[in-house]
Order: structure tokens, then C-alpha cells, then sequence
């Protein structure tokens, strides 16, 4: 990899192009990087997680009760009540809701969702791009038909 850089930066001479390739793949490292992370902090199966929730849904399953959901909506909670005396400790184990877990994850699968979808798109772009990218002669240039298109692209969007 380091030859590649040397050659499309110093000997070709197209800093420019090779900066913004590298800077599409730290793009998609980013967002691979991220889902691992969230794998690791949530310490649950997150790498799969949309999918696997998805999948549940069609089967009619409860997903919220399985393995891989890092958001429980009930457990159980220990109180310790005082008597009136204030001596006597009463332990109590009870069964909490809670809700705001519901919205943890929706956000979570939301995001889930989302980095995939930018994880394609991005890989889907790098790809493009680099299919653009031709060699000719001594050093790199766009294609035409991907200029032409990236133009009226701009034109009729900007």
C-alpha cells in the first residue's frame, strides 16, 4: 500500500487524486470502525443486530427478550425498606419497567441501519470513483464521462 501512495503522489503527480481515494477509504474504515465499537460498548451482538431484529419480527418473535438486546425493558430491582421503627431493614426484590429502553432501541437500530446504509454507499463511491480514475501516459485523469456526469450533476442539484 505505502508503494501505491509513493507512486500516485510523487511520481505521477496527483496529489489531489490519491488524497481524496485515501480520504474515501478512511471514510469507510470509520464507519466499519464504529460498528465494531458499538459492538464492544454495548457488549452485545451488534455487528448483526438490525438484521437479527428484522429476521425476529418476520417470524413473530420477541425480540426484545433475546440475547443480543443490550436494552432490557424489565428487570428485577432491590429495595431495602426501612420499618417505622427505622431499625428493621425489609429486603425487597421487585420487577422494574423500563421504558426509556424502548426508545435506547430504536435509536440503536436506527443507527445500526444507517451506518450500514453509509458503509455501502461509501464503498459503492469508492469503487465509482476509482473506476473513474484511468492512467494514461504519466499520470492520472478522470474520465470524461465521469466528469461530464459529476458536472451536470452539480449543475442541476447545486
Amino acid at each position: 500500500m505505502p508503494c501505491l501512495i509513493y507512486v500516485l503522489i510523487d511520481r505521477l503527480g496527483n496529489y489531489l487524486v490519491a488524497l481524496f481515494l485515501i480520504s474515501k477509504i478512511f471514510y469507510i474504515g470509520n464507519v466499519v470502525g464504529q460498528l465494531f465499537l458499538l459492538n464492544a460498548v454495548l457488549a452485545a451482538k451488534y455487528h448483526t443486530f438490525g438484521i437479527d431484529v428484522v429476521r425476529d419480527m418476520y417470524h413473530n418473535k420477541d425480540w426484545t427478550e433475546q440475547s443480543y438486546v443490550a436494552f432490557p425493558r424489565v428487570t428485577l430491582c432491590d429495595f431495602k425498606v426501612r420499618g417505622q421503627d427505622m431499625v428493621n431493614v425489609h429486603p425487597y426484590t421487585v420487577q422494574c419497567v423500563l421504558p426509556i429502553n424502548l426508545y435506547n432501541e430504536s435509536i440503536y437500530v436506527f443507527l445500526w441501519y444507517w451506518m450500514v446504509l453509509v458503509a455501502a454507499l461509501s464503498v459503492l463511491r469508492f469503487d465509482y470513483r476509482v473506476s473513474a480514475v484511468k492512467v494514461k501516459g504519466k499520470g492520472l485523469y478522470i474520465a470524461p464521462q465521469a466528469a461530464t456526469a459529476a458536472t451536470e450533476a452539480l449543475y442541476f442539484t447545486g
